[in-house]
């Protein structure tokens, strides 16, 4: 992921919220990512959910993962990307595949690379594209 992409997907960043984003955001089009703290036009018109999956790195508990649930039949098999920041920051990023569950309510597991100490994470960032 290049920088330029990270520090637009940081910048959109909201603490504690979360939206699914795929169409146009100012200049970026359907080609390229971007994040907000609002909804845009996307394959998802009523947000996601997401939740951490948090194992032990060294003597402190780490994000090693983010479940994002909730996501409409309309994103299936598209690309899903989650920044975790720390004060404005990267921290943790990861990136798959939206996989088919029940109607209406698709997930995707995101594997974190670094996996952040869970104390330092204060905003999360996902992209559906």
């Amino acid at each position: 992921m290049g920088r330029g992409l990270v520090a637009v997907l940081v910048a959109g960043a909201v603490f504690g919220a979360v939206y699914g984003s795929a169409a146009s955001l100012g200049g970026l089009t359907v080609g390229t990512m971007g994040a907000d703290s609002a909804q845009v036009t996307s394959c998802d018109a009523d947000g996601v959910d997401a939740s951490f999956e948090v194992g032990w790195g060294g003597a402190q508990p780490v994000i090693s993962a983010v479940n994002v649930s909730g996501i409409a039949d309309a994103c299936l098999d598209h690309s899903i990307a989650v920044v975790l920041t720390a004060g404005g920051q990267p921290v943790g990023l990861g990136r798959t595949t939206v996989g088919v569950g029940v109607r209406n309510n698709n997930a995707a597991h995101v594997v974190l690379a670094p996996q952040p100490a869970a104390k330092v994470v204060d905003g999360i960032a996902i992209v559906i594209q």
